[in-house]
């Protein structure tokens, strides 16, 4: 895909989101009251791999994934875009430090539900942050879709930093780090935990 040289004439201005800075492979502006998600350029084949893919879907169809459309790219606010999506808009954001233990419990346990279901797809969720969740109609879900990214064997940390360093299932991992088994079945124990 060709960046795009100039904004749109007709398209409204696009304004940054202060909140999303952190990423180098996509950021979320906004333009006309609506918000859009811009893939740079860097990030396109992990991307392009990701988009349409079967844990994508599967995803999306179970709520874990907030939904999109694939926008022009004539929209994008920055020239080094890839592509440009248009997620659905969330009525209510909330944060983190405002949520009660059970929200906090179904945003955790939703972030180990999408790992393990990327793993079997030879995935991974390369960012857990409890800011990448938001409550829509009280079940949480997943907003980054550049949270994703494909497996490669000794890559923890995303999960790792998802929960609190003393649970059950953080020590069942790391004890099985050493022990020669998969990770794979490390996370099998999460499994078993998170069903309790």
């Amino acid at each position: 895909m060709t960046p795009p040289t100039a904004a749109n004439p007709a398209a409204p201005a696009a304004a940054r989101d202060p909140g999303s800075f952190r990423d180098p492979s996509g950021f979320v502006f906004w333009r006309g009251g609506r918000p859009y998600r811009q893939i740079q350029q860097r990030f396109a084949s992990e991307w392009d791999a990701f988009a349409g893919s079967a844990l994508e879907r599967r995803l999306i169809e179970r709520g874990r994934l907030l939904p999109y459309e694939t926008a022009p790219l004539e929209l994008a606010e920055a020239p080094d875009a890839h592509a440009v999506i248009a997620p659905e808009p969330i009525d209510f954001v909330s944060y983190p430090y405002e949520w009660t233990f059970g929200e906090l419990k179904d945003a955790a346990l939703l972030t180990l539900d999408a790992q393990l279901d990327a793993l079997t797809d030879g995935w991974t969720l390369r960012d857990a942050s409890a800011f990448n969740v938001q409550f829509r109609d009280g079940r949480p879900v997943l907003i980054d879709s550049l949270s994703f990214e494909p497996h490669e064997d000794g890559l923890l940390q995303g999960l790792l930093t998802a929960g609190c360093p003393a649970s059950p299932p953080q020590r069942a991992v790391r004890r099985s780090q050493g022990t020669g088994r998969t990770e794979l079945q490390g996370l099998e124990v999460l499994g078993r935990w998170r069903h309790r």
